[in-house]
């Protein structure tokens, strides 16, 4: 029992952060979110182009579910990203 614990404790401990979530969309899908802007708070980046985030987020003690949308301001592109957390990575 103890070691089961134990494990549900480290695995808590290793789910991922909304900061590694964001260096992960910049590295597979180039979407840069650390703009900041004072309409809608924070924005991200995508060739140069402003997009807007919506979609959600299930937040569990082991992981991290987000199925996120992300659209051109400029020309209305979307661009779905679904995936899962876990490990302090996420797939």
């Amino acid at each position: 029992m103890l070691g089961f614990l134990l494990l549900v404790v480290l695995l808590a401990i290793l789910r991922p952060s909304e900061e590694v979530y964001y260096a992960w969309l910049d590295k597979e899908h180039g979407i840069s979110c650390g703009e900041y802007n004072y309409i809608d708070g924070m924005g991200c980046i995508k060739d140069g182009q402003m997009i807007s985030q919506s979609g959600s987020i299930f937040s569990g003690l082991t992981f991290i579910k987000k199925e996120m949308k992300y659209k051109g301001i400029e020309d209305g592109t979307v661009y779905k990203v679904n995936t899962v957390g876990f490990l302090n990575t996420f797939f």
